[in-house]
């Protein structure tokens, strides 16, 4: 076997099985809000952050270092509120865990 035909029947195979891989992404799928338990639309993870599109609260991202089981309503909406404020006009807001426990 030739290089040629080595590459035609090894390397191409292999590299369009890889492509087809990388770009099939899923599609969003609907989390619970976690403030208010509604169906929210989930949007793309960008580092340390998971993000919803709340129908009640709008588009913001939480981190993932929250491990907050524990936090009522209240605490969530107001830890939404300190990251709106704090985030820029064409930014996502991303609660923190600062904004909830603090």
């Amino acid at each position: 076997m030739d290089a040629r035909e080595f590459f035609q029947k090894v390397v191409v195979p292999r590299y369009t099985k890889f492509v087809r891989r990388r770009r099939s992404r899923p599609l969003p799928r609907p989390l619970p809000c976690p403030i208010c338990k509604s169906p929210a639309q989930e949007l793309d993870r960008t580092g340390d952050a998971t993000g919803f599109d709340c129908p009640m609260h709008g588009k913001f991202k939480v981190a993932n270092t929250i491990v907050a089981e524990e936090c009522n309503r209240r605490r969530w909406e107001a830890a939404l509120r300190k990251a709106k404020l704090r985030a820029n006009p064409w930014e996502v807001p991303l609660v923190m865990s600062g904004d909830l426990f603090w």
